[in-house]
């Protein structure tokens, strides 16, 4: 017979035993986090346990490159900006990266007020997007182009790498004279994409001169690239050669929604193609107030684009050399200008109202095929 005493003992180490087991069993990641005085940051090189989320408070430049570095691979990181961030005057001045497998999105710390991320670095951009980066209500990604006259600014997104705009965001007034780079965003390599669903892509200037194959002031797609437009306008941005607002580079742009406005080039004032695998299929939306030499709103020089719906309407044709009236291969096609080696498929929607100031023949304002053949000429 067991004593009352011997019972105590036997159930205390009974009890002890269960602790231990709890103790055990409980997941570690639970004790991955330690209080900072700008938010929860994960101490994954502490017991190398991460979260699989969080949310990060940033004040400065420096501190949202840390936050972004401590994410983990696993769910999306939240990173709250409660102040103009200014990389000028920091730690580290240079673009900061988004490393390959994580997920970040940028958000205001108050919905009615617009959180600044200045970057006036010489050669310097915002961003380079190797995983997901995402920008949500009021942040802007801004440069400062009217007074600094280096190459500064924007966001490139890279093999792998997806890009996000949401409404309420913005990149703007950010500069290049990179013959590579995109004023705004450079979206290039394999797999990458960029996924505009709101926001607007405003004041960017691709610095490219007056040759080669280089611009896009607002957005540059190069092979083996994807942008999508679901909403959003990308307006007021120039480049001194190819695609004031998108040039589409061996690659694919698909418009479901959205405006494309005011925009400046050369050659395409909205949008230009170039490239065998250049493809833009229009299914939705607005390309209008476009100005280049040729093919105001659309230029499509090398490459495929199907309109299925939407409307490309009072852009301008000003004409490539404004003395020669009697050439009409330097005039017209302020709606679209097709290139000898462009394809143009009309499905649906409206081309109307475009101007062409130049030419003997007004009614290429709208559509404009240029052929090696002079007489292959045709125009609507």
């Amino acid at each position: 017979m067991i004593k009352t005493k011997n019972k105590r003992n036997f159930k205390t180490v009974v009890f002890l035993l269960l602790i231990a087991l709890v103790v055990t069993l409980v997941p570690v990641s639970i004790f991955a986090y330690a209080e900072e005085a700008d938010g929860i940051i994960p101490t994954e090189g502490v017991i190398g346990i991460t979260p699989s989320s969080g949310t990060f408070t940033v004040s400065t430049w420096d501190e949202l490159g840390t936050a972004i570095a401590a994410a983990s691979t696993i769910g999306q990181y939240t990173m709250i900006i409660d102040g103009n961030l200014n990389a000028i005057g920091s730690g580290n001045q240079n673009a900061i990266t988004i490393p390959a497998g994580r997920d970040i999105l940028l958000v205001s710390d108050d919905a009615g007020v617009e959180r600044i991320i200045l970057q006036t670095v010489a050669n310097q951009r915002h961003f380079i997007v190797n995983g997901t980066l995402t920008l949500g209500n009021g942040v802007a990604i801004s440069g400062d182009r009217q007074n600094v006259i280096t190459n500064h600014g924007g966001i490139t997104v890279n093999s792998g790498g997806q890009l996000y705009m949401q409404t309420g965001s913005s990149i703007r007034n950010n500069l290049s004279g990179n013959n590579i780079n995109s004023a705004g965003v450079l979206v290039t390599g394999a797999g990458s994409g960029f996924t505009m669903n709101g926001g607007t892509i405003s004041g960017n200037f691709t610095n490219t001169g007056n040759g080669g194959s280089n611009g896009g002031g607002g957005v540059r797609v190069n092979a083996g690239a994807t942008f999508t437009m679901n909403g959003g306008l990308i307006h007021d941005n120039l480049t001194g050669r190819f695609g004031g607002g998108v040039y589409v580079n061996a690659s694919t742009f698909i418009m479901n929604n959205g405006v494309i406005s005011g925009n400046t080039g050369l050659l395409g004032g909205g949008v230009t193609l170039m490239g065998a695998s250049a493809n833009v299929t229009m299914n939705g939306g607005e390309i209008h107030n476009n100005t280049a030499a040729l093919g105001g709103g659309v230029n499509v020089e090398i490459g495929t684009f199907t309109m299925n719906d939407g409307l490309i309407h009072e852009n301008t044709g000003t004409g490539r050399n404004n003395t020669d009236t009697a050439n009409d291969a330097n005039r017209g096609g302020a709606g679209v200008f097709i290139q000898g080696g462009g394809t143009f498929n009309l499905h649906g929607g409206t081309i109307r109202r475009n101007i062409a100031e130049f030419g003997r023949r007004r009614r290429c304002s709208n559509i404009y095929k240029w052929c090696n053949n002079p007489n292959d000429w045709w125009y609507n």
